[in-house]
């Protein structure tokens, strides 16, 4: 075979190499979109869960005053 013509079969199957490989990513990157949908969910969990840990949390603390102020009014020791 001549020098040009190995050179073409080459140049011929990595560029269809790389066509795979481009068509691959390219499905690959479909699935990585999120719809607004996705981060409006999330969003909306997220903040959810910690207005829910500030909830609770203000309740173990007005618990924990008024079991401070049981123990200093009846001097329980």
């Amino acid at each position: 075979m001549k020098k040009g013509t190995m050179q073409k079969l080459i140049d011929k199957s990595l560029r269809f190499h790389h066509q795979d490989i481009h068509h691959e990513l390219n499905t690959l990157k479909k699935h990585q979109v999120k719809s607004k949908w996705y981060y409006i969910f999330w969003s909306t969990a997220t903040i959810s869960v910690v207005l829910g840990q500030i909830y609770v949390g203000s309740g173990y603390r007005q618990m924990s005053n008024s079991i401070n102020n049981y123990i200093k009014e009846y001097k329980i020791k």
